[in-house]
């Protein structure tokens, strides 16, 4: 998947689970950019992992985990 899938992704689950972190980061001008090294880190561990012999599948799950799918704010 490319740099801006994996941006277009954090941006929904952001908006969703992280909405205070995404307010943070829109009024200090930095949302776009952030998601965009989110993205871009992504994609390059996604390569990593499948040079260490991971399933294209099974590097996207850790990858997903680290820098797109982070947890819930808690309230």
């Amino acid at each position: 998947m490319s740099a801006q899938r994996y941006k277009a992704m954090a941006r929904k689950h952001w908006s969703q689970w992280l909405p205070e972190r995404g307010k943070e980061l829109k009024e200090a001008g930095e949302l776009e950019p952030t998601l965009l090294v989110a993205g871009t880190n992504a994609q390059r561990r996604v390569l990593e992992l499948m040079q260490q012999g991971y399933k294209a599948h099974e590097a996207e799950e850790v990858a997903l985990s680290e820098f797109i799918l982070l947890k819930p704010e808690t309230v």
